[in-house]
């Protein structure tokens, strides 16, 4: 699947990729699908944000502003704190990305991005429109981000989250372990450490789940895994911690933990 990169990419190259997927007829047409009434021609477009790119992100967003520039591509940077109350097409490539994430608040966060973005679009007079890319029609979250209905998924995210075990209603931890590629008994060392910490946990009362391949699996030479713990308190998590630090295989393996982590990765 190609990605829509920005770099110092022109908005022509760009639009064709747009053009490919659909969302424009094709490169040589007026655009109009993206710009309400406005027909700029795509290679009068090219210059123009040509011309803009050599100046400062400021310099850009004032062009687009001042209607100089009819089209705004961009990342995540545009979903909020902009206010173009001409803007009255806002469209979202690849909108369900942030779904697949291994993270337990993967719809949160895209439940968010998504309403903000949509706000970008009719904020003047002139109603705006909100176009959202998915492979995905079927998740629940769609439901709520069309209707911006914040309480809504509120509350059946939480019943989710209740009934996997997960916060608020748990209390979360990762134990990072990884060693070197170079490092022959590291698999040895990993499968010894797991079997100790299972039979530990069970005492402790803590729900464990892995170690498993991180989804980042290999970085800067080093194979790393995941051990994800769930538990009443913190205390029961430190000392689970604290004993895989007592083993002898731990001596192979870098061990951290990561009490409510913010990165799953």
């Amino acid at each position: 699947k190609e990605e829509l990169g920005w770099s110092r990419t022109t908005t022509y190259t760009v639009i064709k990729r747009l053009s490919d997927r659909g969302v424009v007829k094709n490169e040589n047409a007026t655009v109009t699908a993206l710009v309400s009434k406005e027909e700029v021609q795509l290679s009068q477009m090219e210059e123009m944000m040509e011309k803009t790119f050599e100046g400062s992100l400021p310099a850009f967003l004032a062009a687009f502003a001042r209607q100089e520039a009819p089209i705004l591509v961009g990342t995540q940077m545009l979903s909020k704190g902009h206010h173009f109350p001409q803007v009255t097409l806002a469209v979202v490539a690849d909108g369900d990305l942030g779904l697949n994430l291994p993270d337990y608040r993967a719809a949160e966060r895209t439940f968010q991005l998504l309403v903000q973005s949509a706000g970008r679009a009719g904020r003047g007079e002139k109603p705006g429109r909100v176009l959202i890319q998915t492979r995905d029609v079927s998740h629940y979250c769609w439901q709520y981000v069309q209707t911006g209905d914040y309480e809504g998924f509120y509350a059946a995210e939480l019943a989710r989250r209740r009934l996997r075990r997960y916060p608020p209603f748990v209390r979360l931890a990762l134990i990072r372990m990884s060693f070197g590629v170079e490092e022959k008994n590291g698999p040895a060392a990993l499968n010894e450490l797991a079997t100790a910490l299972r039979a530990r946990a069970r005492e402790l009362d803590v729900q464990m789940l892995g170690p498993a391949p991180a989804p980042l699996a290999l970085l800067r030479g080093r194979r790393r895994f995941h051990c994800l713990l769930k538990a009443g308190d913190w205390q029961a998590l430190r000392r689970l911690y604290f004993f895989a630090r007592s083993r002898k295989a731990s001596a192979l393996l870098r061990l951290f933990l990561d009490l409510d982590p913010v990165n799953m990765l």
